[in-house]
């Protein structure tokens, strides 16, 4: 007989909005594509779900609100052969862009072998920056170094990474390969992991600068790649990073944010997961978060950081800050609190965080596997907590053979201010109920 207790762990212990401080809360709309599912939803600052889209195809990883107004949609082909197994978790392949209000798509390119990351540019040139495969023959295939012996994709190949820049016509207007670019011995696969697949680009971003920010997950590190000849200008390796993912540019600073996963870290012996702000110029680790109990917030897999705008009111900006740089942030800190910069080592390496440092604005976090989405302020503290309610079962029977659960799993959350949906700010202010909108 089946229990009426509810088998689903991470539902049973409640999902929904579980906490806020709405004084320190960033008020907006976080933006949500839960993986088993062909809905996107748009969550208001309650925790509710304010608006749905229903796409023509399943999730293949995230949705962003574009500088332009409309939507990114990143949906999985289903009609795409798969390379190698590991494929059908990750694969994606229609990037799709569309107007918010209205549903109407303007934009779609595809491209069967892509996969995590695609970024729509959206300044008007309907340009997309975005990782696909190619694969290597058995002779490239065996120069690949690490990974698990005897892994490697049906055939005997490793299939390796290309960074693809499209116009709004398909055409390719900028193209980087791991294979011409990546040094073998600097870059080999991390010992647990198959070698189909190298290096494992999970994130794509242009820099201010013109150049191209990546995460290796698979080789565990962060690279600046020059636009201009593919060379690689900055990197931090894995005595540094873990299996990070979501690597993205803070603005004005020029420094870089990451969502550290933390799986297999250097000379530590358990997982947890942290999000990391790096200096550029520098590579120290100026600021990083942790859960208090650094175990109890960890995903293996995906993840993804977002810095927001500051939150705080402005007596709270011109009071509040004026008075923790005066007591020297103690309050947490010499208590050792989870960010770490009273203590300053991490994992065993010179890069430190050894003075007191509070970032711009508050950050949101996803816990991805566990659907779980946290905003911490300024002064790292919690002050926002969601859990996905939306459950359901890969669709796909190849998929779901492995990951037969219902998940609520999510790639990455964005946040976005209430002024970009202004439509939907006055529905809700007129009392309107949350509407399904069908995207062809």
């Amino acid at each position: 007989m089946p229990s009426a207790v509810d088998q689903n762990s991470i539902r049973r212990r409640g999902v929904g909005l579980i906490a806020s401080d709405p004084a320190k809360v960033t008020r907006g709309y976080v933006l949500i594509a839960p993986l088993t599912s062909s809905e996107v939803h748009l969550i208001d600052v309650e925790g509710k779900t304010a608006h749905t889209y229903q796409m023509p195809y399943r999730n293949g990883r995230h949705a962003r609100l574009l500088d332009n107004g409309n939507l990114a949609v990143n949906s999985i082909d289903p009609n795409t052969a798969r390379p190698f197994w590991f494929f059908n978790k990750y694969g994606g392949g229609i990037m799709t862009e569309l107007e918010p209000d209205s549903g109407k798509v303007v934009r779609r390119h595809c491209d069967a072998l892509q996969h995590h990351d695609a970024h729509h540019y959206g300044d008007g040139s309907g340009r997309i920056l975005y990782t696909t495969l190619e694969q290597l023959d058995r002779h490239a295939s065996a120069k690949v170094q690490g990974g698990v012996p005897g892994s490697e994709a049906p055939g005997g190949s490793v299939w390796a990474d290309v960074i693809k820049e499209v116009d709004d016509s398909g055409n390719t207007t900028w193209e980087w390969r791991a294979s011409d670019h990546l040094d073998r011995s600097t870059f080999p696969l991390q010992a647990p992991y198959p070698r189909e697949h190298w290096p494992l680009i999970n994130s794509v971003v242009p820099l201010q600068d013109g150049n191209v920010l990546v995460s290796l997950r698979s080789v565990s590190a962060v690279l600046i790649i020059s636009r201009e000849n593919g060379s690689i200008l900055w990197h931090l390796d894995s005595t540094v990073v873990a299996q990070q993912h979501c690597a993205s540019e803070i603005l004005p600073s020029g420094n870089i944010l990451i969502f550290d996963n933390g799986a297999f870290r250097y000379r530590e012996s358990f997982q947890y997961t942290r999000a990391l702000e790096v200096e550029r110029a520098t590579k120290k680790i100026v600021w990083q978060w942790t859960d208090p109990s650094k175990e109890r917030f960890y995903t293996p897999f995906m993840g993804g950081a977002q810095r927001l705008g500051v939150a705080a009111s402005a007596a709270r900006q011109t009071n509040g800050h004026a008075e923790r740089h005066a007591n020297g942030h103690a309050e947490g800190h010499a208590n050792g609190h989870a960010n770490g910069h009273a203590n300053g080592h991490i994992n065993g390496n010179t890069n430190s965080v050894l003075t007191p440092y509070h970032p711009q604005g508050n950050t949101l976090l996803t816990e991805s596997a566990f659907g779980r989405i946290i905003e911490v302020d300024d002064e790292d503290n919690v002050c926002w907590e969601w859990y996905n309610p939306h459950f359901s079962i890969y669709a796909e029977e190849h998929v779901r053979s492995v990951f037969p659960g219902e998940s609520n799993a999510l790639f990455r959350a964005y946040k976005y201010p209430e002024e970009r949906f202004q439509w939907l700010v006055q529905r809700q202010k007129e009392g309107g109920e949350a509407q399904t909108m069908t995207v062809a």
